[in-house]
């Protein structure tokens, strides 16, 4: 494993502008109005604080890669908040998730360490997960908390998530009181978190057991969701899958309804609906229309939309999840690429989306989890390295194994 110095200095002289951005970027306002729960200073001190503590606490690689890029996105979401005088990283998870893909493809080239490309993802984007879940007066939330264990069906992940809430929380310089009112009560948290996940294991098996006794009939039908930003390579994909049996297919496409809502014009379809707000409206209307019509079908049914985020997906996939196996196919692209491929599209087909409008749907993204989706396939890059992820059935001695 490499030590935490080196990896510091490896990133310092690979990524010298994140470096520069994130030791300039600090969590206070002024020095007169400070951010009480990180007087650390700036973003690079806590980064090199959470990777000190993620060192201590676990020999894992995923979570010491996702320790150094869990906050990358900060300084580019960075907003001051004149009115209470104090900075605010909004959606910086899913921007660092992006951030992230360049500085692990070079992690991987230059053999810094072994880890799992996915999983890191997955870790950096969902590591203020625990941080949301509420105290309530009287104990644990733990309806908030169950609401976010259905991410986490396998006690890999679970334990991972765990990890890096703890390298973070600990990583970092509090005031005085919120230090006493957090410190005992952040234990007592991952207690009850893992008594959640349990219950929610319990719950599930029982469910299983009553499925076998009264099965539900087979999913027969399917449904394909691509998710990613545009330029990733969803249409390509999806014009190599059904070339030779388009019959088998039936696509509902957003892309084709901006150049209907144009007349033949993909730009012109978007200004109009964006500046219409009944017409969104009924452009969305419609879409609702025709996935209801081809989920009556017995095609496979193909959502070519960008889905970034979970409501958003779930929208389009809850209404079949019991009669359609749902696969989403995940598109992973670095910014930089997403950005020289949209320049390059505009002169192809006229499709054109700003700058402005990427960064921001960079900062919508969140990854799909197994809660959602009966397999997830991930393609990454140019190459379209895949990676394939299906439902799985949690050993209880495993995670008896792992408490204890």
């Amino acid at each position: 494993m490499i030590k935490q110095e080196a990896l510091q200095e490896w990133f310092k002289k690979n990524f010298e502008n994140m470096y520069l951005k994130m030791k300039t970027s600090d969590h206070a306002y002024n020095p007169e109005n400070q951010n009480n729960y990180h007087l650390e200073g700036d973003v690079w001190t806590h980064t090199t604080m959470v990777l000190k503590e993620a060192y201590k606490i676990t020999k894992n690689p995923n979570i010491i890669m996702a320790s150094l890029l869990h906050d990358i996105g900060k300084p580019d979401t960075r907003e001051e908040n004149h009115d209470y005088k104090k900075v605010t990283y909004l959606k910086h998870e899913s921007h660092s998730t992006y951030l992230a893909f360049d500085v692990l493809k070079k992690a991987e080239e230059d053999n810094i360490m072994e880890f799992d490309f996915i999983r890191v993802l997955e870790i950096i984007n969902w590591h203020s997960d625990l941080h949301h879940i509420q105290i309530k007066e009287h104990g644990f939330n733990h309806k908030e908390a169950n609401k976010i264990l259905k991410k986490y069906p396998t006690i890999t992940a679970f334990n991972d998530i765990l990890e890096m809430s703890k390298s973070d929380s600990y990583g970092r310089i509090v005031s005085k009181e919120i230090k006493e009112r957090t410190s005992k009560l952040y234990d007592y948290c991952l207690d009850e978190y893992g008594n959640s996940f349990m219950r929610n294991f319990e719950y599930n098996k029982k469910q299983k057991e009553k499925e076998k006794l009264n099965p539900k009939p087979k999913k027969i039908k399917k449904v394909i969701m691509t998710i990613g930003l545009q330029n990733t390579g969803k249409t390509t994909y999806i014009n190599e899958l059904i070339k030779d049996n388009e019959d088998a297919y039936q696509i509902v496409s957003f892309d084709e309804l901006y150049i209907e809502y144009g007349d033949g014009d993909y730009e012109k379809g978007v200004a109009r609906v964006f500046n219409d707000e009944a017409l969104e409206k009924e452009m969305k209307n419609e879409y609702e229309n025709r996935l209801n019509l081809a989920y009556k079908t017995d095609k496979i049914v193909i959502i070519d939309k960008t889905s970034i985020s979970e409501k958003a997906r779930r929208r389009s996939t809850d209404r079949v999840k019991h009669s359609h196996i749902i696969e989403m196919v995940v598109f992973l692209e670095s910014p930089r690429t997403l950005y020289d491929r949209n320049i390059d599209r505009k002169e192809e087909t006229g499709k054109y989306i700003t700058r402005g409008t990427l960064k921001n749907l960079v900062k919508e993204f969140q990854m799909p989890h197994k809660g959602e989706a009966d397999v997830i396939t991930y393609k990454i890059g140019d190459k379209y390295k895949e990676k394939v992820k299906k439902k799985k059935q949690i050993e209880l001695k495993d995670y008896q194994k792992k408490i204890n």
